[in-house]
């Protein structure tokens, strides 16, 4: 799912096919051609990837909450190497007709591992899908499949553009942790919500 989009950097228009797991820091040396844009530990933590834009300084490694929403389905058997993925026959998420992870198993078991869908469903936000016809917006929870194939429902040239997040009630109040294996930023093995109202 490429999308087509304008860039202005230091004053001159770029049009770029993007593709959706691109950060900002990807398009900059990639496909524009800025090497002065470094790449130094690739989490937001070093400030090599500091760059300026509408006149702030932002981390240009790190993804967005839209593209936090949209990640694609993790499983230990498809998230392998193309070398490795040829020791097993082909999986559901791939065209085949088995799952690894559950031996016997009808469908693709592999799971959504984004950290912001939990505490935003939690807050009743939706999302406005653009690129289709006409332009939508629906509830979170309906944005999601359930599919381990594909996590969303996003069509071909549809993108997330916004997401709409209610006021919460007055004197509310919202906790979430996350179990991860690294203590930097990282994929939770689990996620908890505690939502007070």
């Amino acid at each position: 799912m490429n999308k087509q989009i304008k860039l202005n950097v230091n004053g001159i228009e770029y049009s770029v096919l993007i593709k959706p797991h691109w950060t900002l820091l990807d398009v900059l040396r990639d496909q524009i051609g800025l090497m002065g844009t470094e790449k130094g530990c690739d989490k937001g933590e070093c400030g090599a990837c500091t760059v300026i834009m509408n006149g702030k300084a932002i981390l240009s490694c790190l993804g967005t909450v839209g593209g936090n929403l949209c990640l694609d389905t993790r499983c230990y058997y498809y998230n392998q190497s193309v070398l490795l993925k040829k020791r097993w026959e082909p999986c559901f998420k791939i065209g085949g007709k088995t799952c690894h992870v559950v031996r016997g198993g009808d469908s693709c078991y592999a799971v959504y591992s984004g950290d912001m869908a939990l505490p935003l469903i939690a807050l009743s936000a939706k999302v406005k899908v653009i690129g289709g016809h006409p332009a939508k917006e629906i509830g979170l929870q309906r944005f999601f499949s359930g599919s381990g194939i594909k996590s969303n429902i996003l069509k071909f040239n549809e993108i997330l553009s916004e997401i709409v997040i209610p006021v919460p009630p007055e004197h509310s109040a919202c906790s979430y942790k996350k179990l991860r294996l690294r203590d930097t930023i990282d994929f939770p093995l689990l996620g908890y919500l505690s939502f007070y109202i």
